[in-house]
């Protein structure tokens, strides 16, 4: 048996999120009608860190 040398893998920053809390609204409003049900929607992807959080 060979000794197989573990190399660790690259550390890579993350960006953040790729899509912004408008573009996230602005898709939604294609498939669900109701605004309170497109604002959950992008809300849940901003937890799971999909979407950026909105600029208040």
């Amino acid at each position: 048996m060979s000794a197989v040398t573990a190399q660790a893998a690259p550390t890579v920053t993350p960006k953040g999120p790729p899509y912004s809390y408008a573009a996230c609204l602005k898709a939604t409003a294609k498939k669900w009608k109701s605004p309170s049900h497109r604002k959950w929607r992008c809300d849940r992807l901003v937890k799971k860190g999909l979407v950026k959080p909105p600029k208040r």
